[in-house]
């Protein structure tokens, strides 16, 4: 009678295997979302704000300095229709980082939060 042996791997081979495994499901999953043309539009900030100004009616909202040196703006129209997410690096460089509709602003007070009264 033929017998088929099984031999196990150590725990820790099957352990490194299988983060392996994850990390590439993740990579490929990653890729397969992100668009060949998906580029970050940067330009120069005076030229950026105009541009945000005439297209969407949009003017800053929030500012605030980045873990990086950077100046992240957040700009959004009169009404919240539009908003973006502008970087602004030393070199006055800004880049758009993300865009969207239907911006609110929420109270601190609403989610207990305490803090610097906004």
């Amino acid at each position: 009678m033929f017998r088929h042996s099984v031999t196990r791997d150590p725990p820790r081979k099957s352990v490194t295997r299988l983060v392996g495994a994850a990390a590439l499901a993740f990579t490929l999953l990653l890729g397969a979302h992100t668009p060949a043309s998906a580029q970050v539009a940067c330009a120069k900030h005076a030229d950026l704000v105009e541009q945000l100004g005439t297209k969407h009616a949009e003017a800053p909202i929030g500012i605030g300095l980045a873990s990086n040196g950077g100046i992240v703006q957040v700009f959004s129209s009169e009404d919240g229709v539009t908003w973006t997410i502008v970087m602004t690096m030393p070199n006055g460089i800004s880049c758009l980082m993300a865009a969207g509709e239907s911006w609110e602003l929420i109270s601190p007070e609403l989610f207990n939060v305490k803090g610097p009264k906004v």
